[in-house]
């Protein structure tokens, strides 16, 4: 983790990455065993893709029988193509407020989920009007609603406007809405709009060297599995 807030990384397959930014990392969060039951995301006949649905029955070789919610039914799914959702980590649904990369390019934009697909790929609608169609999982994240930052909240939050989130607390929250900024660099900013602080809860916190990442690689859209060996003050890692 650099002081500036980017992150270098190590991926499973022994090659590095150095100063990525926060937008092109996602923390991997441990996952519990499935249960008979559980609401989860699924990989069908072993393809990259996952599905929602629910676990209807967990053998005792590990493998799980899966109810796809278009219908489908697998039986037999290897565990390392099922991951269990809990209430953090919901399917997306028509509505939802999502980011979203545009015909292939490696940033994400601000939208809004118009459709759902059966083969679990989504159509959006973005903020500017233009619409993607049939975006991969991979390719669209989901935007939690945030409540209102108090003081002494984690943060994240926009130095000067510009479009980079750092890490740090909410100092003081005046009564026109803006907030004093403490970064975790040391630095201080006065009065921050409110559109560029964004309360952490525990579901959302920085990531940390050693955390547990998938990251895109030299600019390519894909993400690959890795570790944060480093984060830099610009948000970079």
């Amino acid at each position: 983790v650099h002081a500036d807030g980017t992150f270098d990384v190590v991926y499973d397959d022994g090659s590095k990455g150095r100063n990525i930014t926060s937008d092109d990392v996602r923390k991997v969060e441990k996952r519990g065993r499935v249960k008979e039951g559980d609401a989860v995301e699924a990989r069908r006949r072993g393809r990259s893709r996952y599905h929602p649905g629910k676990a209807r029955r967990v053998h005792s070789d590990g493998t799980i029988d899966v109810d796809f919610e278009d219908g489908e039914r697998e039986r037999n799914v290897k565990a390392e193509d099922v991951r269990a959702l809990d209430s953090n980590n919901k399917p997306m649904r028509v509505g939802d407020k999502v980011e979203a990369q545009y015909r292939g390019r490696s940033k994400y934009y601000p939208g809004e989920i118009s459709r759902v697909h059966a083969d679990g790929t989504f159509d959006v609608v973005y903020d500017d009007g233009s619409k993607g169609r049939n975006i991969t999982s991979d390719d669209v994240r989901k935007v939690e609603k945030r409540g209102r930052v108090k003081e002494g909240d984690a943060v994240e939050a926009r130095r000067r406007g510009r479009s980079r989130y750092h890490p740090g607390k909410a100092r003081r929250v005046h009564s026109d809405g803006t907030i004093d900024v403490d970064f975790e660099d040391g630095e201080r900013e006065r009065n921050v709009k409110a559109e560029d602080v964004r309360a952490l809860d525990s579901n959302n916190k920085p990531m940390r060297v050693g955390d547990k990442v998938e990251a895109q690689y030299r600019g390519r859209s894909k993400y690959y599995p890795g570790e944060i060996s480093r984060v830099h003050a610009d948000g970079t890692f």
